[in-house]
This record gives structure tokens, C-alpha cells and sequence, in this order.
């Protein structure tokens, strides 16, 4: 897993946009009422930009990086999601581990920066992290993808959920050392590969061992009503990419999808996805299984599904690991699709 310091650098995932009031009555002149609904109707906010979010980002890492928790009280989301291991941290967990992180932060660097709008309330931010850490006397991974979701609360935009993935060679992943973090433990490599695998199933950030210390396993985290049927449609996929399917995948899918696998590599849009698991897809896989579900509703048409995903078989030769997946999945029409997809090694 990744230094506790970058983990919080972007952060993502989950908030509630405040409701409109119910229009006036409609008494006497309707005209002059509707006049005066709309003089005082508050204009919903604007949809956020790439510069904003990016914006938002900078200050979330400068915080980390001066051991500001009291910033990411306001920052945060309630339902604040970290992704990376299979584990929840609270919102005060997240607070607690930045004001006592033992890490020193000399520079970084964004680039590649990349968003996507899920639904009116929510959106979603992926950009490459250069930066000169050390933690506890040792150099932190370098660089990193960061995933993180935002959603509307009131007329601000709030971190939600978030994780990262080292950039590495599949064929020469990095070494483990004794005290590195949990990414690190389990480096990513060809056999960690998942349904997304040989494009790259997804590693992630994960915190270090203090923080995972406080953490509680996924499947105790409490589940939203759409559970069930975010389940089905992830279980759709993994079957879809286990018979390199792409015709399945056109109902599977949002008409915009990223998604960034297990060795940092990023794919931008719907056609890089299914190619990635249809075309692209070397593996030999015999079954799949998506277990330990819950979900976290983001908005009326925006959730995220934690799960574990498992595979018989092979990538390239190498045994299929299984995974932590995240996956926000956004409604179109009456539909679930999957959007903004992430997944980490699982031990």
C-alpha cells in the first residue's frame, strides 16, 4: 500500500447535495408569483471544472503535507470512502492519521489530469503524482495514479473518495521492504491481475499500518439499498470479461468510463475499457466471483460498490489474485452503469 501521505492528497468519494425547498403556493396572480418564484429561486451551483477540482486537490495535499487534519474536518465528506485494501477508515481515522503522519514532503508535482461528471452531483478526477516524500526515513512510491470523487454538498464540493496506484513495470515490480507500505507488500505484478487484469487489474494506495490498524474490514461496512442490484451488474461484468464479450459490455457500461489498473495504466474512455477486456484481453479464466458487497449512495443517481472479485485462472501464465474492486456506478435513464472503476490487490 502507499505512504499515508499521498492517500489523502486527493481524496474522493461521497456527499449529499442539498434539496431544493417546494415552489410557493400557487394563490391569486400566477403570474406574479412565478415571477417571484424565480426572482428568488438560488441558482444551482455550476458544474465543477477540471481547474476546480484540481484546485481542490492542491489544497488537500498541502494540508497532508502540513499535518493540517483539522482542514480535512471540513474537507471530508461524512461517508468519506478510502479505497485501497479492503478496509473503511472513518472520517476521523482519515483526521487523525494526517495530523500524525510521520512523513516529510519536499515536492510535488500533477500532471496528466483527467475528470469526468457523474451525474449533476458528483465527479470524478484522475492525474498522475510525482513527488519527493520520505516516511519514517524511507522514500515513498513514486509516481502515482490518483483516483478520487467529489459530490455537490450545499453549494461546495467535498472529498468523497479516494485512492492511488503506483506507475510500475509489470515485469519488475518494486521490491518489499520491511516497513513499506501495504502496497508494497503486495507489489504489483502480472499474477496479481484481475478481470482487468492483463490491461492491468487495479492495485491502489492503500494506508500504512497504523492506519489500517484502525480500519474495519469492507464487508462490516453498512450497505445501501442499491446493493444488490450494483452486485448483479458487477458480477454481469466480470462474467462479460471472463468471455472477452464487448456486446455485453454495451449495456454494462456509462457512455463515459476510466478506469486504472493494477500497474497505473489509464484508460480514458469507454473504447479503451472494452478493448482493454475484450481484445486486449490475454487471460484464460475458468470462473469468476464478486463477494463482500456493500454500498454507499452518493446521490440519487450516483453510488459506489466496494467488493472482493476473484477469478480462476490465468493472465499471461500467471495465477489470477483477487481483488478490492470500487466502482461508481451512475444511473442513466432507469439504468445502472458502471463509470468510474478502481481495484486494489486483496491479500
Amino acid at each position: 500500500m502507499k505512504r499515508i501521505g499521498l492517500f489523502l492528497l486527493t481524496l474522493t468519494a461521497a456527499a449529499l447535495f442539498a434539496a431544493c425547498g417546494a415552489p410557493p403556493a400557487n394563490t391569486g396572480n400566477t403570474a406574479v408569483n412565478t415571477t417571484n418564484s424565480n426572482a428568488n429561486a438560488k441558482p444551482a451551483p455550476a458544474a465543477p471544472t477540471l481547474a476546480t477540482l484540481k484546485d481542490l486537490e492542491t489544497k488537500a495535499f498541502d494540508a497532508y503535507k502540513n499535518k493540517d487534519g483539522k482542514f480535512f474536518e471540513g474537507f471530508l465528506d461524512e461517508k468519506f470512502v478510502m479505497g485501497g485494501t479492503g478496509q473503511k477508515m472513518s472520517k476521523a481515522d482519515v483526521v487523525k492519521a494526517i495530523s500524525e503522519h510521520k512523513c516529510e514532503v519536499k515536492s510535488t508535482t500533477f500532471s496528466d489530469e483527467k475528470m469526468m461528471q457523474l451525474g449533476a452531483d458528483a465527479a470524478a478526477i484522475v492525474m498522475k503524482v510525482d513527488t519527493d516524500e520520505t516516511c519514517d526515513g524511507k522514500k515513498s512510491p513514486t509516481p502515482v495514479i490518483s483516483t478520487s470523487v467529489y459530490v455537490r454538498s450545499g453549494d461546495t464540493w467535498k472529498g468523497a473518495f479516494h485512492d492511488e496506484i503506483p506507475v510500475v513495470d509489470p515485469k519488475a515490480p518494486p521490491t518489499v521492504t520491511k516497513n513499506a507500505p501495504a502496497t508494497n507488500s503486495q507489489p504489483a505484478k502480472p499474477a496479481e491481475s484481475n478481470k482487468m487484469a492483463n490491461a492491468g487489474s487495479n492495485s491502489a494506495y492503500n494506508t500504512n499500518s497504523n492506519s489500517a490498524s484502525n480500519s474495519n474490514s469492507m464487508a462490516n461496512t453498512s450497505s445501501g439499498g442499491d446493493t444488490d442490484a450494483l452486485m448483479a451488474l458487477e458480477k454481469r461484468g466480470w462474467e462479460a470479461w471472463k468471455a472477452k464479450d464487448a456486446a455485453a459490455f454495451e449495456s454494462i457500461l456509462a457512455k463515459e468510463v476510466i478506469f486504472v489498473d493494477l500497474f497505473g495504466n489509464v484508460a480514458g474512455s469507454r473504447a479503451d475499457v472494452i478493448k482493454m477486456w475484450t481484445a486486449d484481453n490475454k487471460c484464460e479464466i475458468k470462473s469468476v466471483a464478486v463477494t463482500d458487497g456493500s454500498s454507499v449512495s452518493f446521490a440519487k443517481d450516483v453510488s459506489l460498490l466496494e467488493f472482493k472479485g476473484s477469478a480462476d485462472g490465468t493472465c499471461e501464465g500467471m495465477k489470477v489474485k483477487p481483488v478490492w474492486g470500487y466502482s461508481v456506478y451512475v444511473k442513466e435513464g432507469d439504468a445502472w452503469k458502471g463509470a468510474f472503476l478502481v481495484e486494489n490487490p486483496a491479500s
